[in-house]
């Protein structure tokens, strides 16, 4: 990443473990890490990722959560809206549009959940842009704890 000037801040804490299929995390993170990296190659720019306990506050579960947050372009509220559909891309002919809906179809069959917020600074500001996606997952997953071969146990 140093090629496109993108510095990684990392920020683990110690969390519980959580049980989860490893692939299909491992797919929603480097999607999410991709995407930040997507939008700050042509500026460079600082990729975060973090780890916390957290809470749903909605369902009254625990877990963790885990952060990929960037610097670059941001996304306007137009992109946002439309973000988790099938096949929607800003990225031309390099995208698929299929990245953040499977990972977010991933984490509703873990039942989890994703958050994002989003800035896009106006053109010709000297401010930057933004984006934060947040993935919570739960300690106690139902649909995951019927199947026991494909698990892992993981702890950042």
């Amino acid at each position: 990443m140093r090629t496109f000037g993108i510095e990684v801040v990392r920020q683990f804490v110690d969390i519980p473990r959580v049980t989860v299929y490893d692939g299909e995390v491992r797919q929603i993170l480097a999607n999410l890490v991709g995407n930040a990296v997507d939008a700050m190659q042509n500026s460079g720019g600082t990729l975060t990722l973090r780890t916390a306990r957290g809470w749903d506050w909605a369902e009254g579960r625990a877990g963790i959560v885990v952060t990929v947050a960037d610097n670059g372009a941001g996304m306007n509220r137009e992109t946002l809206k439309r973000i988790f559909e099938p096949f929607f891309s800003t990225k031309g002919e390099t995208g698929t549009g299929l990245g953040l809906w499977v990972s977010r179809e991933i984490l509703m069959k873990h039942m989890g959940k994703i958050h994002v917020r989003s800035h896009q600074a106006p053109e010709g500001s000297l401010s930057q842009g933004y984006t934060m996606f947040r993935i919570f997952l739960p300690f106690s997953c139902h649909s995951t704890a019927r199947r026991g071969s494909d698990l892992l146990s993981a702890s950042a």
